[in-house]
This record gives structure tokens, C-alpha cells and sequence, in this order.
């Protein structure tokens, strides 16, 4: 058992850099020569829609890693900043629910960053995707339930945000209720 926690230990000392300062490299690049352009990161957020299902959380989490290392140097074009708030809520999504505070923190930097952009859409549909996602995961309740207010705030307009955040006001309300019976 020792052993085995020394050789993790060991293996993650030396992993560790490597995948850092593959990141580095990536994002001074990305700098470098401009990144891709805002329609090649609309592609991009359209792929890992449907990659989601496939891949699985820990396999999005390490990409969805090394494309915000690279967006986060074009952050000065606010569509950019609304597909790095929506690129923001897919990591947060990885998270499981076990990690809710962690998660919380990634999904309040993405409804800042879908702020920024000024893309109403947006902010409606990373503050309603955060309120079904931790609705669902019963992590959370309080700030999905803010999150999901916040939505239904920006517009009453029919959009996926809303109906999210409609449903995840709904499914934190609900988890609320079951609590222990006397």
C-alpha cells in the first residue's frame, strides 16, 4: 500500500510539469499567431455538445483544459468572451457533484465572463445550464437556485437558458422538499 502511494506520488511529481508546461506552450502560441478565429471556436463548442455524451466528463475536462489555456489570450473580442464563458460551464460540468464548490466557482466565472461579452444569450444559457446541472446533482441548492433566478432575470424570452433554468429551479425545489420525514 506504501508503495503504491510513493510510486502515485512519484508519477505525479513527474507528470505534473510536463502536462504544465504543455499548457504554457500551448496558450504563448495561441498568443503568438491569434488563435483560432470566433467562428472556429462556435465549431468547436458545437462539437463538444454532442462529444459530451461520448467521451465522458474526464476526457472533456482535459480538453476543455487546454482550449481555455487558449482562448483565454483572445479575450479581448467579446465573442470570444462569450464562448470562453460557455467553454467555462462544460468544465465546470465535469465536475462531479461531490465537488459542487468547486464546480460553483467555475460556473460564477462564467456567468462574469458571459457578463463581458454582452451576448444575452449567453448569460442566460450559463446561468440556467449551472442551475439544472447542480439542481440535478442536488450539489449546490442554493446557488442553483440563484443562478437559475438570475436567468429568468436577463429575459422571459423562450430559450434553452430559460427552460434550464426553469427546470433547475424546479429540480433543486423538489430535492428541497424530500429531505427527511419525521
Amino acid at each position: 500500500m506504501k508503495r503504491r502511494k510513493f510510486l502515485g506520488d512519484v508519477a505525479a511529481g513527474a507528470i505534473a510539469p510536463v502536462v504544465a508546461s504543455d499548457l504554457l506552450l500551448t496558450g504563448f502560441a495561441a498568443r503568438l499567431r491569434g488563435g483560432p478565429d470566433p467562428d472556429d471556436w462556435e465549431e468547436k463548442l458545437t462539437a463538444y455538445g454532442t462529444e459530451y455524451m461520448s467521451l465522458g466528463a474526464a476526457g472533456i475536462r482535459r480538453r476543455v483544459s487546454g482550449e481555455l489555456v487558449v482562448v483565454q489570450q483572445q479575450l479581448d473580442d467579446p465573442r470570444l468572451r462569450s464562448v470562453t464563458s460557455r467553454l467555462m460551464t462544460l468544465h465546470a460540468k465535469t465536475f462531479p457533484g461531490s465537488d459542487g464548490s468547486k464546480a460553483v466557482t467555475w460556473y460564477r466565472m462564467a456567468a462574469r465572463a458571459a457578463d463581458e461579452s454582452g451576448d444575452e444569450r449567453a448569460r442566460m444559457w450559463v446561468r440556467g445550464r449551472a442551475a439544472i446541472a447542480l439542481g440535478y446533482e442536488g450539489a449546490s441548492l442554493g446557488v442553483a437556485d440563484v443562478l437559475a433566478d438570475q436567468a429568468m432575470a436577463i429575459s422571459d424570452k423562450p430559450s434553452l437558458g430559460l427552460l434550464n433554468a426553469i427546470m433547475g429551479k424546479a429540480h433543486a425545489a423538489a430535492i428541497e422538499g424530500i429531505g427527511p420525514r419525521p
